[in-house]
């Protein structure tokens, strides 16, 4: 049967008016997935970048600390205690320090407590299991030398933080100093060693999320290129 002319205009207006409402329903489903993927993005951009600067704060604080403990051990004449000669015991008057003083010695403990501290801080924010278990070690490590740290001048807390007692060093003998400072020698070397693992840690985590955020680029692109490709369809 042949179709009129009238027919024919009103088949091309229905057709026109859904090919209209499929551009408007495919546009508006392109239109939403980029409006939740910007929305999505900005939820996951704020949370990296707390993520990058817990790790980044957790970064720099062991490296800090590696740092320190190094400055506490090292030997010759970069030593703390460099030029100390104990003659016949503390109380000997030949007795000397050629190289560091008390208040150089009083500055170093100093050092060593912030840096110490500041690393709990930073480990504290941290989601790494094994960056807690390393913390969790040293902390247990700190507790068992709580009196050699208390004998140069380093109070341990209840809260695991230390502090330092300015009693303790200005009333010792540079000696006495020196030698609780050798005895403390292990525990020392044991704490940089635990940092050391957690700034490798840190480091490792900075690495992956470095990946993550050249994932949610890609992932950004391609939603952007889907919502040009939606609109040029029609």
């Amino acid at each position: 049967m042949a179709i009129s002319i009238l027919e024919k205009a009103d088949y091309a207006m229905v057709f026109s008016a859904q090919a209209v409402n499929e551009s408007n329903r495919v546009s508006g489903a392109a239109d939403e997935m980029m409006r939740s993927s910007v929305a999505l993005n900005s939820v996951t951009s704020g949370s990296n970048k707390d993520h990058v600067k817990t790790i980044t704060e957790l970064k720099n604080s062991s490296d800090r600390l590696v740092q320190v403990t190094q400055d506490l051990t090292v030997s010759g004449k970069e030593a703390l205690f460099w030029g100390i000669s104990i003659v016949g015991g503390e109380d000997d008057p030949k007795s000397m320090m050629k190289g560091q003083t008390k208040d150089a010695v009083y500055k170093q403990v100093s050092e060593f407590v912030n840096s110490y501290n500041g690393m709990l801080t930073s480990a504290a924010k941290s989601e790494n299991i094994k960056v807690r278990s390393v913390v969790a070690d040293m902390q247990r490590m700190t507790v068992a030398n709580e009196d050699g740290l208390a004998s140069v001048g380093v109070k341990v807390g209840k809260d695991n933080k230390l502090s330092v007692s300015d009693q303790t060093l200005k009333e010792a003998q540079i000696e006495t100093l020196k030698k609780r400072f050798d005895d403390m020698a292990p525990y020392v070397n044991g704490i940089q060693t635990e940092a050391s693992l957690i700034n490798m840690y840190a480091k490792e985590d900075a690495a992956k999320t470095g990946g993550m955020y050249a994932q949610n680029a890609r992932y950004n692109n391609v939603y952007a290129s889907s919502g040009y490709m939606f609109d040029n369809m029609f």
